[in-house]
């Protein structure tokens, strides 16, 4: 530890760290940790190469300890709520949902691979794109206190909620293959895509960062979607070398042949 920041009442402190903020830091053990492993050479991060070989190696073990232990209360709360709604699950479930999505956006916040902003003077998140890189000198913020606190994500996600329409048009939404859709797609089908990232960026890879922390609270709650140990890859149309074995033609040719099927339908 080199330094502890402090709020003051017109500019933030710098201190040398105690012994005893030491100490806190050094004493953590959590109970549970993700510990899935990393995929080997995946797209958009090489924090491997530095060993973080699992998901938990991303945090601080007193950062692991506090996220595993909002997942543990967020649990609590989604049974005294049902318990307070009389029985009412639907309504649980939605603000477990909720809570967790603070969750997880509190991970973004709270790892191993913060910087410091030096000209805002404040935390900077890990995914200021879409890769996962090695930081030698990172922040941790305290997740019960400040601008960066559980509560100030959860308002956040009240926030969005609050923003959505009420009064538009109920809509369908289902996610499946585009090379494999449902037949009543097929008899008069109309196609607007976002093409995929080619061999640029491996979004289902980098979406296990916040994957591991939301099947940890919502397994139990909806069991078909956080079903595997991570997220599910196989139907994703990238080319990515690491899932064919190493070689690049390989991935192309995935990527190629599986875009064309969709213009095919």
């Amino acid at each position: 530890m080199i330094a502890a920041v402090a709020e003051g009442s017109q500019q933030n402190i710098y201190l040398p760290p105690s012994a005893k903020q030491v100490q806190a830091a050094e004493r953590a053990k959590p109970e549970w940790a993700p510990e899935t492993e990393l995929p080997h050479q995946a797209l958009g991060f090489r924090v491997q190469l530095y060993g973080m070989k699992r998901h938990c190696d991303l945090f601080t073990s007193r950062q692991l300890t506090a996220l595993s232990t909002l997942c543990d209360i967020v649990k609590e709360a989604h049974e005294q709520i049902e318990n307070d709604a009389k029985g009412d699950k639907a309504y649980a479930d939605a603000m477990a949902f909720y809570l967790t999505c603070a969750l997880s956006r509190l991970t973004d916040y709270m790892n191993s691979l913060c910087t410091w902003n030096p000209t805002n003077e404040n935390v900077g998140h890990l995914f200021q794109r879409q890769a996962i890189p090695i930081v030698w000198d990172f922040v941790e913020a305290t997740p019960v206190y400040g601008k960066l606190s559980y509560a100030v994500a959860a308002d956040w996600i009240a926030g969005a909620l609050n923003a959505v329409p009420r009064d538009c048009s109920p809509a369908r939404i289902i996610q499946l293959d585009a090379r494999q859709p449902p037949p009543e797609f097929q008899s008069q089908p109309v196609v607007s895509t976002d093409p995929p990232y080619y061999d640029n960026i491996g979004y289902a890879d980098l979406s296990d960062f916040f994957y591991t922390w939301l099947r940890a609270v919502l397994k139990q709650i909806d069991p078909q979607t956080f079903a595997t140990l991570l997220s599910p890859k196989e139907s994703e149309l990238i080319a990515s070398p690491h899932r064919h074995n190493g070689s690049f033609e390989l991935a192309e040719r995935h990527f190629r042949e599986g875009f064309a099927q969709i213009f095919e339908i």
